[in-house]
């Protein structure tokens, strides 16, 4: 139903902090050091508060908040560590935690080889898109879908005009991470054992962040 009220504001939420962040410093301390891996995550902490208070407004029950939150998360350690961390070294990061155990289990239960897991994708993909279309008084901060499948089932297949993550880091001022913040839609993809392929992303300055998600082999 068109027209649905919400509340703009995104709300803070200290359980994507709990869950990611601790996961985070692991792999910093173990790639990093202790010394570095504590002050990413002491410093981060409010910084990823005050960057959800600065947040566009993408509403209260976006289903695609908890990609603003994670990407809050990732922004937050990344601007505590000062400069000490790279954006290679928080790619490798990042890449730990998708390689680890616990993503693998879920990227097995969510296995896009698997028709059902592929359709659900698909499904996922056309509900949060009727989600944005159906509240347009936040559909200049939220994302801005454009789907191009035939909702078979066997492909997802679509692109963003226009995206909070990116809109925040400019905001910001964290282009330098952006990208690899973008690359972690490679990660979860290949977690869950299918393959994406894309031309261009807001994030290095495209026209559009696309998504051509298929079963991989």
């Amino acid at each position: 139903m068109a027209g649905q009220e919400v509340d703009p504001k995104l709300p803070y939420s200290g359980k994507f902090w709990g869950l990611v962040a601790p996961i985070a410093r692991h792999y910093i301390k173990k790639l990093y050091g202790a010394e570095l891996a504590a002050k990413a995550y002491k410093g981060g902490k409010p910084i990823y508060r005050e960057l959800i208070d600065r947040s566009p407004e993408i509403g209260a029950d976006n289903p695609m908040a908890k990609n603003l939150y994670l990407a809050c998360v990732v922004f937050a350690l990344w601007k505590a560590a000062d400069g000490e961390i790279t954006p290679d070294m928080m790619r490798q990061v990042l890449k730990a935690i998708f390689d680890s155990k616990l993503m693998r289990f879920a990227g097995d239960k969510a296995d896009l080889r698997k028709p059902e897991n592929m359709a659900s994708l698909v499904e996922g993909v056309h509900a949060n898109a009727q989600w944005q279309e159906d509240h347009p008084a936040i559909l200049d901060a939220t994302w801005t879908f454009h789907i191009d499948d035939e909702r078979d089932g066997t492909i997802a297949h679509y692109h963003y005009t226009s995206c909070p993550i990116n809109d925040l880091a400019r905001q910001e001022g964290l282009l330098e991470i952006l990208p690899v913040m973008c690359e972690t839609d490679y990660y979860n993809t290949e977690a869950r054992h299918g393959r994406l392929t894309r031309e261009h992303t807001l994030g290095e300055d495209g026209p559009y962040c696309d998504f051509l998600i298929e079963p991989g082999e």
